[in-house]
């Protein structure tokens, strides 16, 4: 999915960008210049660090509890 029109920025962008340790929208604009433009991207950038971040919660969780089995 394209997050930023200005900077041809999507979702895989922000995901590969989190892997590396982007948590944060300046984290985003300083690698993939997202935000630094028109500013529309920024909500749903925001958004898919969130879900990123939650996920990676979930997951570890779930490995947590399945390595005291």
């Amino acid at each position: 999915m394209i997050v930023c029109l200005c900077h041809a920025g999507n979702e895989g962008d922000i995901v590969r960008a989190a892997s590396e340790g982007a948590s944060a929208l300046t984290h985003l604009s300083e690698r993939l210049n997202l935000g630094t433009s028109c500013g529309a991207c920024r909500d749903c950038a925001v958004d898919c660090l969130e879900k990123l971040s939650q996920s990676n919660r979930a997951e570890s969780l779930l490995k947590a509890s399945t390595a005291q089995i």
